[in-house]
């Protein structure tokens, strides 16, 4: 039982031991997360800025919802507007 108590005590022992090494290793892994966020700060703020200009434009748009009735409006322009323009109509694909 004492060989036993020996090895667990010994792997307690080495756990500790990683574990000491592991946390000496932190602030420097810390800092290096630290200045990689420093670099990223300005493309985020870019990004959100971004964001938000294209939420401003986006809310004249229509909803979601109603983009259904533009298709009906695209396909009844693009069969008017040849004739408007004088342009014959190419033949209609064979589906």
């Amino acid at each position: 039982m004492s060989g036993e108590n020996d090895a667990r005590l010994g792997q307690v022992e080495q756990d500790i031991a990683d574990i000491k090494l592991t946390m000496a290793g932190m602030p420097g892994a810390v800092t290096d997360i630290k200045s990689t966020l420093a670099q990223m700060l300005p493309m985020l703020i870019r990004i959100v800025e971004g964001q938000a200009r294209l939420e401003e434009r986006l809310a004249g748009s229509l909803p979601p919802a109603e983009f259904h009735e533009l298709r009906g409006r695209v396909e009844e322009i693009s069969r008017r507007l040849p004739t408007a323009l004088a342009y014959p109509q190419p033949a209609q694909r064979q589906s």
